[in-house]
């Protein structure tokens, strides 16, 4: 969901630039065999590995190249490989001339032109790639904080330094090359302060071994994918692959690894079909939450797979929260941690219940400071508090306060999708287009399996006037999570509206589960507009019961449309319906 103009697009990235030590001078000693070593350093070890790792190499400089990732956790690992592999190369040949790489990786904003990539997130890879040391490997504080402690790799903190060209300091952190398995097979079992999955190797039932990249490739990407959501805590795939080809019991899964869900599965292809079946286990309990089967056409193997493991990670880490929520609700709060409180808010909160919602977010972070969730889901209720007040003074308070609120869930944890689409969503509702853009799309490129991340940022595109864009991201939300909640019921509705098609959003919005005031306003809208003055009628009572002084022009400072053609339709519709001006 980056934002491509004549063939330009933005994205966040993992970016990897490699480049050999001194290479001028060894080039200078022996220029034909720095050359062959370094064309067979290229086959042998560095192409190998970046393939492996789903890299693409988009540009080379002769003794250096600069790869894109699908992951950070990929580059990290490709990075931390092709060192190793190097240190191998030139121990067991002293008789060959040995040469020494420099590495650096970043995490962050590229623009995508053709096959080029370029901007300050390849920038800042080559400034790291620069000051690595000779055989090392230097990352920035973004991909420290993103690989979190999924590898067993040791990070040395170095501080913020100054690099050439960037505006802002950058935190650097040097990577621990030395030999020994890249993700730890010894398995510390995890904190109950989240809940916690294992995603055990699924089963090619292919009845053909050379499938088993196949379902290898379901398996490990599903972790990966999984791993975005910050409010999880996975286990890593070393430890989880123990478990590949051997006979199974959740106890004991349990038992060994010390966690909450498993998610299990099997891949059978034929053909040109695959079918992949899935299911999440309560291991406590050992009941299943939820399962699914997925049948596809191959066209493009990856592409499936992508699609497979997103809905996967999107369906069930939905039923796993509610199933979790469930076990955290009958619990005292006294007796729960920061996290939980957090699971309990949200459950408020889909309630559009601020009250209840607050003090079960403010206690969230005297228990824990450091939880960005706990400020982000506060920052959504201010928002929501600004809906209500008919105190305009109040209602632009409220905003600014949503705003602080999302900037300091965002300086905790910048690279969680759930902080960028609240902050996000509250400059949209501040009226503050552009900014919203940017952080909405952020959290969709963070985690594009983080369905409340494409409702806000289909939000976002619907009030800047693209509502047919807007229509394309809640649908593919909808694939993700067949089970769609109000907040989704809602974005589709109000699309719907922008887009004429009134008879339709009218149907959605009856929908909900539990409506609000606004979806009363805008079902009034609706009939205003199909000619059902008496519907309207109806429609616009149950507003004005709740909110007498309401007025269109305070009703329009709550929706930020950006064109006036939107804020005509949604004012004419109000005006047929009766709502005083």
């Amino acid at each position: 969901f980056g934002v491509a103009e004549a063939g330009v697009e933005r994205r966040l990235a993992a970016i990897l630039a490699a480049d050999v030590v001194g290479f001028s001078k060894l080039m200078g000693q022996d220029e034909a065999g720095t050359l062959v070593t370094l064309k067979n350093l290229r086959s042998q070890i560095i192409d190998p590995k970046i393939a492996e790792h789903r890299g693409r190499i988009f540009k080379t400089t002769g003794d250096g190249l600069l790869v894109e990732f699908p992951s950070v956790v990929n580059a990290v690992v490709c990075a931390v490989e092709i060192q190793k592999g190097m240190a191998r190369r030139n121990a067991e040949s002293p008789e060959v001339q040995a040469l020494l790489l420099r590495v650096g990786v970043n995490l962050g904003d590229v623009i995508i032109d053709g096959d080029d990539v370029f901007g300050d997130g390849v920038n800042v890879a080559a400034r790291l790639e620069g000051i690595a040391t000779p055989g090392g490997v230097a990352v920035s504080g973004m991909v420290r904080d993103n690989v979190g402690n999924r590898l067993d790799v040791e990070f040395q903190d170095l501080g913020d330094r100054a690099l050439k060209n960037i505006e802002t300091p950058v935190r650097v952190y040097a990577v621990s090359t030395q030999s020994g398995p890249m993700v730890s097979p010894v398995v510390t079992k995890p904190s109950k302060s989240k809940p916690s999955i294992a995603v055990l190797p699924f089963k090619n039932m292919s009845g053909d071994t050379e499938q088993d990249y196949f379902a290898d490739g379901v398996s490990e990407d599903l972790i990966t994918e999984l791993s975005r959501f910050r409010d999880l805590l996975v286990i890593a795939r070393n430890s989880v692959f123990a478990y590949k080809g051997k006979s199974i019991q959740t106890a004991a899964v349990r038992n060994e690894l010390g966690v909450d869900f498993i998610v299990e599965g099997s891949v059978r292809r034929s053909g040109d079909r695959v079918r992949v079946n899935a299911q999440l286990v309560n291991t406590s309990m050992g009941s299943q939450v939820w399962a699914d089967r997925y049948d596809r056409t191959v066209s493009d193997v990856f592409a499936l797979q992508d699609e497979i493991v997103r809905s996967i990670a999107a369906t069930a880490l939905g039923r796993l929260h509610q199933d979790f929520a469930n076990q955290v609700a009958v619990r005292k709060n006294a007796e729960i941690g920061s996290y939980e409180l957090v699971l309990k808010a949200r459950k408020a909160m889909e309630a559009y219940d601020a009250d209840i919602a607050e003090p079960l977010l403010r206690e969230a972070i005297v228990r824990d400071p450091g939880n960005a969730q706990a400020y982000a889901h506060l920052s959504h209720i201010y928002w929501l508090r600004s809906t209500n007040t008919q105190d305009l003074k109040r209602l632009k308070g409220d905003i600014e306060v949503a705003i602080e609120l999302g900037r300091k869930a965002i300086s905790i944890d910048e690279t969680d999708s759930l902080c960028h689409a609240h902050l996000g969503h509250a400059y949209l509702f501040n009226f503050q287009h552009n900014r919203a853009e940017f952080h909405c799309r952020k959290a969709v490129e963070l985690n594009p399996a983080d369905v409340i991340a494409l409702h806000f940022y289909a939000g976002m595109l619907t009030y800047s006037g693209r509502p047919a864009e807007a229509l394309a991201v809640v649908e593919e939300a909808e694939k993700l999570d067949p089970f769609p909640t109000d907040i989704l019921l809602e974005n589709r509705f109000i699309i719907l509206f922008h887009l004429n098609r009134f008879e339709e959003s009218a149907s959605v919005i009856q929908r909900k589960k539990q409506p609000f005031w606004w979806d009363h306003a805008y079902l009034a809208a609706c009939y205003a507009h199909l000619g059902q003055s008496e519907c309207a009628e109806r429609e616009r009572a149950a507003v004005l019961r709740l909110h007498p002084q309401i007025s269109i022009a305070r009703f329009m400072l709550s929706e930020p449309l950006a064109l006036d053609v939107d804020q005509d339709r949604l004012k004419s519709g109000l005006v047929r319906a009766g709502f005083p001006v």
